[in-house]
């Protein structure tokens, strides 16, 4: 937890105290990817599959894996664990059966070398089955032991403001009655104030097709989301649902390029899942879990990055997008008006691409600022009378997650950037030229 300093003063145009705000920046591991050669050594010595022999401390097992990817890194089983995903992740989202074939093909080719020269999958082998590393998935990575642990956590230190990278629990964190009661991460969730809020009115996307226009509604229909009264059937009143994006309908998936800021607005989430994620397929193999009393662990999302506010401190007064097209994901900004004194502040969040080697820093450098590539971007804001509708950045589009950023700072008022940048100084220097 970081506690901000105080609203500034060139935001507080009508004088008075300051208010501290306090923020929570939290990567939470998605439940999806637990179980995607995600390591931890709490239990130890770690022994190979049916704990025999006398195991390896912590050290000594860290240095088996580093040796192993370092020669898969060398063999060039590193990038083709990359392209791996990347075939697959094309082959569920291509719409046609020749493309689709072609990339499951190149993916089981792929797969199929990996599988005989990879040092990591050798090793996986050996310790499958592990105790220790069994023991670790069961008391630690468990999905609803550490769902219970972050909520425990975050509802005892009551921060104000809380940023989350890999959520791919939204619905269950949303719904959560206990959780629910204090934070809200959805547009009408703000008390009295919402109880009064006319009808949220968003132009929907003019590229997506009827059909799958006709589809959304129904399924925002089908979950209590939407008003019969209403001649759009959009969202209505301070009622907040949350509906995860849907694959395969006729007008397209949710989240690809051409849906994805219009499934964003319309949700009125705070949330920006990637598309197709891993997360998201991983969950899909795994048996159902036990039903809970609103289905909320069960939902199967995509993970991405998320806002949450404390509903008795703050107000939502704009919320907006950015989508970065290479890593098919967005950023999300919150504009937060604190309650009491009518002060706002402007919170964004983000998750960079992951991996140490310089074409990752690379990729990362250009998700900042990419002269070459336009970031589209929507945003809704609150009206005098509070009425919610779509409005458009105007001026230049933006080149990437700095400009986004930009944006708000220019706008006055604080503006706070927590994210996930998955950097750090010890990386190569990487040239940008």
């Amino acid at each position: 937890i970081m506690s901000l300093r105080k609203i500034s003063e060139h935001g507080n145009k009508e004088g008075g105290a300051a208010s501290a705000i306090r923020l929570l920046q939290w990567n939470i591991l998605a439940d999806g990817l637990g179980d995607d050669g995600f390591l931890s050594t709490e239990y130890s010595p770690i022994q190979e599959a049916g704990g025999d022999g006398a195991g390896y401390e912590a050290s000594r097992f860290m240095a088996l894996v580093r040796a192993a990817k370092q020669q898969d890194r060398a063999g060039g089983l590193v990038d083709k664990m990359g392209a791996l995903k990347a075939a697959e992740k094309t082959a569920k989202k291509s719409r046609t059966a020749p493309e689709r074939e072609a990339a499951a093909a190149s993916a089981a080719a792929l797969r199929a070398e990996i599988d005989d020269k990879s040092q990591l999958v050798r090793l996986k082998r050996r310790f499958d089955g592990s105790p220790q590393l069994e023991a670790v998935g069961k008391n630690i990575l468990a999905w609803d032991v550490r769902y219970d642990r972050i909520k425990k956590t975050v509802l005892a230190a009551r921060p104000d403001v809380i940023c989350f990278q890999e959520m791919d629990h939204l619905h269950q964190f949303a719904r959560d009655p206990e959780f629910g009661a204090v934070y809200s991460c959805q547009l009408g969730g703000d008390g009295a104030a919402a109880a009064s809020s006319p009808p949220f009115r968003p132009t929907l996307s003019p590229k997506q097709p009827s059909v799958g226009r006709i589809r959304n509604l129904l399924r925002m229909i089908s979950s209590g989301f939407c008003s019969e009264g209403n001649s759009d059937c959009v969202p209505t009143g301070p009622e907040e649902k949350y509906v995860p994006a849907s694959y395969g309908g006729d007008g397209g998936d949710d989240l690809c390029p051409d849906n994805y800021l219009a499934h964003l607005l319309r949700s009125r989430t705070a949330f920006a899942p990637k598309y197709s994620s891993h997360a998201r397929n991983f969950r899909a193999k795994r048996p159902a879990p036990p039903a809970t009393s609103d289905g909320g662990a069960n939902v199967l999302d995509d993970d991405g990055v998320a806002i949450f506010w404390r509903r008795d401190v703050l107000r939502p007064v704009e919320l907006g997008f950015l989508r970065i097209p290479s890593c098919d994901n967005g950023a999300v900004a919150v504009v937060l008006e604190e309650i009491d004194t009518g002060r706002r502040v402007n919170v964004l969040t983000a998750h960079l691409p992951s991996g140490d080697d310089p074409n990752k820093e690379r990729e990362r450098l250009d998700v900042l600022a990419h002269q070459e590539t336009a970031f589209p971007a929507g945003r809704t804001v609150r009206g005098p009378d509070g009425t919610w509708t779509e409005r458009s950045y105007g001026g230049a589009p933006f080149d990437g997650l700095l400009s986004f950023v930009r944006h708000y700072a220019d706008g006055g008022g604080t503006t706070v950037w927590a994210l996930d940048s998955n950097s750090r100084p010890g990386f190569p220097p990487v040239g940008t030229g």
